[in-house]
């Protein structure tokens, strides 16, 4: 069974720390937590801007440590079709 990563006496770094609050990562032990910090990077966006679009490479996890995100994308509305003598409205 995995530990608590906050019951080693040594606190973890601070984005060490934002991950283990994430649920995706919860199950990880101190020392992979530390190693995924080194790894990720932080990125800081503005309101409305677009992180990406669809069908863009998926090459980057998203964490949001705070604030909120938007995911939006167009829906397809049906076409409408007539016979011949109807009219289209």
């Amino acid at each position: 069974m995995n530990e608590d990563p906050q019951s080693n006496d040594q606190p973890l770094s601070d984005r060490a720390e934002s991950l283990s609050r994430v649920t995706f990562f919860k199950r990880l032990e101190r020392d992979e937590l530390e190693h995924l910090a080194t790894r990720v990077q932080q990125v800081t966006f503005s309101a409305n801007e677009t992180i990406f679009n669809e069908n863009d490479k998926g090459d980057a996890l998203y964490v949001i440590d705070s604030g909120a995100v938007r995911i939006s994308f167009p829906v397809a509305l049906p076409i409408s079709r007539s016979s011949p003598r109807a009219p289209m409205s």
